[in-house]
């Protein structure tokens, strides 16, 4: 529990794009899945679920291929093979989106868009 309250109080700025149309977006895609989790009864999953979509948004490859295989939260998808989904300008705001979700939690949060 300790772990996960402590990666919580980590910066979050720089993860979101600030234009004002991926802003609408992000909220109008959080609002639906958050509103799909709690009609289903699943509120386990709200904490997490702005940063997957912000994932799912900005970067959909990595957020597939993460769905296809979660094991790449190990740290993993930086390697030369994963590229492809996982761009390397992007990196940084990747590794901080991934250090915030738990492999456990990814089909979960799948589920829901």
């Amino acid at each position: 529990m300790k772990h996960r309250i402590e990666r919580r109080r980590r910066p979050r700025s720089g993860l979101i794009d600030l234009n004002p149309r991926a802003i609408k977006r992000l909220v109008n895609a959080f609002s639906f899945r958050r509103g799909y989790a709690l009609s289903t009864g699943n509120v386990d999953v709200i904490n997490d679920l702005p940063y997957w979509c912000v994932l799912d948004l900005r970067f959909p490859y990595a957020a597939q291929r993460l769905v296809e295989n979660p094991t790449l939260l190990d740290g993993s998808w930086g390697d030369e093979a994963e590229a492809e989904h996982f761009p390397p300008s992007d990196h940084d705001t990747i590794s901080r989106l991934l250090a915030l979700l738990e492999e456990a939690d990814i089909p979960k949060l799948a589920a829901y868009g």
